[in-house]
């Protein structure tokens, strides 16, 4: 279940002397938990909030026409033919994520770039990383584009999920975003304000 909280933070004012400026307006964040893995993030109240499945959410902007994410958070975890190693584990739920099929083209994803440690705010460590990708043309199997795909922030959440081999949150651009509509520096933001507290299992 996802919880959401107000968290009211205001906005630094700068006062000039023999100035009538009104203060700088508050910065509303808005903070979703999730208990069943222990984890939450804070973000913007001009976007909205919104649940696929349990596992699988996303920020975004709610119009007469639907829900169109900016940035979706997912837990996945290792099953009996995921790879056994961390990293590699990571890498193919990344590939997965940045992966689509179109009538005339079809999205995919391939080798891992520019994989560094990132911290949090309140000193959490994960890895952001990009994905090299590609734009195939179906008929042809023909490369037509290529490009860099992410940022994917990815926490370990296994010591909360002591079932799966491995359990992992990636917060990640949407794949139906294109590469130019990306806001790298946004996402990073938001996975910097990601929280992991520990579940005691029994």
């Amino acid at each position: 279940m996802m919880i959401r909280n107000a968290v009211l933070l205001l906005a630094a004012g700068v006062l000039l002397a023999g100035c009538d400026s009104a203060p700088a307006p508050a910065v509303s964040l808005l903070e979703v938990t999730n208990p069943a893995y222990g984890y939450a993030f804070r973000y913007p109240d001009t976007l909205d909030f919104h649940v696929y499945t349990p596992d699988d959410v996303a920020l975004g902007r709610e119009t007469e026409d639907g829900f169109t994410a900016v940035l979706e958070a997912g837990v996945f975890k290792a099953e009996d033919d995921s790879p056994a190693a961390y990293e590699d584990f990571v890498a193919d739920r990344a590939r997965t994520l940045c992966a689509a099929d179109g009538p005339g083209t079809s999205l995919r994803c391939t080798d891992v770039q520019q994989r560094v440690p990132f911290e949090t705010e309140t000193g959490l460590t994960g890895d952001v990383f990009y994905l090299k990708h590609e734009t195939v043309d179906v008929a042809s199997g023909t490369v037509s584009a290529q490009s860099g795909r992410g940022p994917f922030f990815v926490f370990n959440l296994s010591a909360n999920v002591p079932t799966a081999r491995h359990a992992v949150l990636i917060i990640r651009p949407p794949v139906t975003l294109e590469p130019d509509a990306i806001d790298s520096e946004w996402v990073r933001r938001v996975a910097s304000r990601v929280r992991i507290d520990k579940i005691e299992t029994s």
